[in-house]
């Protein structure tokens, strides 16, 4: 039995993961942060399918992170594989995202996986074995207008894992991002916006466009043509259940609108293994 440490369950595609993965018979680490207040609801739900184990996890707290991965070790002697769902979505005029916003972002988006990346790659290189798995987004191989707070993350992200790769290979370590477009979760119902009402008023008409973004969205979901969530999980699945050394780094889940993010990045695995053999590196390659 594999052990799946999975952040960001309360909602969204770490909740459905939790599900369904807790299915096919592996042994889930559901996580999530205040789960005897506002995520009671949800964390005693899971807590009650078979299978599934969840823990309180603040992304932002070292030490919170660092104490689930020792809690799972002492108790499995071993973790298998991390999955990476934790995030949040940020729509609106850029300017108007303070620099603190920022910082909070991308201590909450990228630093936070990075945190529990950290935590789990000792007990990865010791077994000479792990499977780390990330959710990016279409977003971060390219920025989208009234999106770019959220693509600053995501494109961390795609950059953090991309390099770390390499670095970790001879380890027998795999990692692999998944690069969803849109779904109907929880992200669309939750997601932060620039509180620099000032600067946002100084754009015009153009501040009204992410709201305009929203509204289309919010219809696309409500006409039952969006694509089903589930599929994310499904991805998941399908690269744990890949033998070791055999799986793509980036695997994109958008029906809608993937074939565009496979083409950037068909054209950059190209152009960065180039740059790799020039570099005297093409060695990590193999």
């Amino acid at each position: 039995m594999k052990n799946v440490l999975i952040t960001g369950t309360s909602s969204g595609f770490g909740y459905l993961a939790s599900k369904l993965l807790a299915s096919k018979g592996y042994k889930v680490y559901a996580t999530m942060r205040n789960i005897e207040t506002y995520h009671r609801a949800v964390a005693k739900e899971l807590s009650s399918i078979d299978g599934i184990t969840v823990l309180d996890v603040e992304l932002t707290n070292v030490e919170s992170v660092n104490k689930a991965v020792d809690t799972i070790i002492a108790q499995d002697g071993k973790l298998d594989v991390l999955i990476n769902s934790a995030g949040r979505f940020h729509l609106g005029i850029m300017e108007a995202f303070t620099d603190d916003q920022l910082l909070d972002i991308l201590n909450v988006d990228v630093v936070g996986p990075w945190r529990v990346i950290r935590a789990t790659l000792p007990h990865f290189r010791k077994q000479k074995e792990g499977l780390i798995i990330t959710v990016a987004s279409s977003l971060g191989r390219f920025s989208c207008p009234f999106m770019s707070a959220y693509s600053t993350a995501k494109h961390g992200l795609e950059g953090l894992i991309e390099g770390l790769r390499y670095e970790i290979k001879s380890f027998g370590i795999d990692l692999a991002i998944i690069e969803p477009g849109i779904f109907p979760t929880h992200v669309w119902e939750s997601f932060t916006s620039g509180v620099d009402k000032a600067r946002e008023s100084e754009y015009g008409p153009l501040a009204q466009i992410p709201d305009f973004i929203n509204g289309q969205v919010h219809e696309l979901f409500a006409s039952g043509q969006a694509a089903d969530p589930i599929m994310v999980p499904q991805a998941m699945l399908a690269l744990i259940e890949m033998e070791k050394g055999t799986r793509p780094l980036r695997n994109v889940v958008d029906p809608a609108a993937g074939a565009i993010t496979e083409r950037v990045n068909a054209v950059t695995d190209e152009e960065a293994t180039k740059f790799l053999i020039s570099s005297g590196m093409g060695d990590l390659l193999k």
